[in-house]
């Protein structure tokens, strides 16, 4: 449980480095994808699958919102 903790909150610290001229974009990927796999595995050890799927539908949701927005 603690390496999901530290996987969790490793990917909060670099999904805030997004802000990162350049390099930002990186680090905001590598960050949600931290965070993704860290929620994967608390849904995996808990037995809920709910969990995953409600996360990744909601940053599905969250990224079509923001394509919407841009192309706008």
């Amino acid at each position: 449980m603690k390496q999901i903790k530290n996987l969790g909150i490793i990917g909060s610290i670099l999904f805030f480095g997004a802000i990162i001229p350049k390099i930002g974009p990186f680090l905001g990927l590598a960050g949600l994808i931290l965070v993704i796999i860290a929620i994967y595995q608390i849904s995996k050890l808990s037995g809920q699958k709910m969990i995953f799927r409600d996360y990744f539908v909601s940053m599905a949701t969250k990224l079509c919102q923001k394509i919407d927005q841009f192309s706008q």
